[in-house]
């Protein structure tokens, strides 16, 4: 298992490379996202030098918010431009795989539409991706996509792309975390795993590991239990980095110390967590 951060897109690109590597992170979770660390202004040579100066992997993120599910196939057209140039960058920099996106944004357009309008892209950025040598993620995002149902639209129709799993997504949107249902049917093309805590609700709130309401033995546990041993980006925001440091070992730490056979009694799925 590695253990990564997220460079925050509102502070220095070289600086946040600076502070993951110092800190001994095994890789960068590489968002490109305005307002400074937008493709068309970062230096793809000083990101690859930074990275390989920390021996730094680099795991790549592009803009949630590009809407590349729009129902105007001019404005859908653009936006996958917009990524395909990300991908120029991911790259050059070296990434092997990289996490876009479901678009959930619609007007009168049914939600059926708009799973097409997003398929779309998909298809022509899993291309795009696997051109690169790179390996095209989605990561679950908002109400309407975070169910298996939905989600199995785009993993039937594009047989490369590999799921991103976003444990404090599962717990938002829905009456009861659902990282369990995720995995069971996607857990054989999983790639990598965003961590960070809420309280439910809608807010992805990005909160240290325990200062919510999320099961982290139990979440840990699932990982361990569907063969998991991959990237991890410890996803926590705060002016305070000492949350973002002490998420990561105390996750390392769970991950250390959780028994799955111990955890889940043959043919019990939930458990209370001590």
């Amino acid at each position: 298992m590695k253990l990564g951060a997220m460079n925050h897109p509102g502070r220095n690109l070289a600086d946040e490379i600076e502070w993951i590597g110092k800190h001994g992170f095994d890789f960068i979770d590489l968002t490109l996202e305005a307002p400074k660390a937008n493709p068309a202004s970062a230096d793809p040579s000083l990101i690859a030098d930074l990275c390989a100066r920390y021996n730094l992997e680099v795991v790549g993120h592009t803009s949630p918010f590009i809407p590349i599910g729009s129902a105007s196939e001019a404005v859908r057209s653009a936006a996958v431009d917009e990524h395909i140039r990300s991908l120029d960058f991911f790259a050059s920099v070296g990434a092997k795989k990289v996490t876009f996106h479901v678009d959930p944004r619609r007007g009168a357009e049914p939600i059926s539409a708009n799973i097409e309008n997003n398929l779309k892209s998909f298809i022509r950025l899993a291309e795009e991706s696997t051109a690169r040598g790179i390996a095209p993620m989605l990561e679950h995002f908002e109400e309407a996509y975070n169910n298996v149902a939905n989600l199995k639209c785009f993993f039937d129709a594009v047989p490369q792309l590999l799921f991103h799993l976003d444990i404090g997504h599962a717990n938002l949107w829905v009456s009861k975390n659902c990282t369990s249902e995720l995995l069971k049917t996607f857990a054989g093309r999983l790639g990598h795993v965003h961590v960070s805590d809420n309280f439910g609700g809608k807010d992805d709130l990005h909160l240290p590991i325990g200062a919510g309401k999320i099961k982290w033995k139990k979440m840990v546990a699932l990982l361990k239990r569907h063969g998991y041993d991959g990237t991890i980006t410890v996803e926590v925001f705060s002016n305070d980095r000492a949350y973002l440091l002490y998420s990561r070992d105390r996750l390392r730490a769970l991950w250390d110390g959780v028994d799955v056979a111990a955890t889940f009694a043959p043919q019990e799925e939930e458990y209370e967590e001590e």
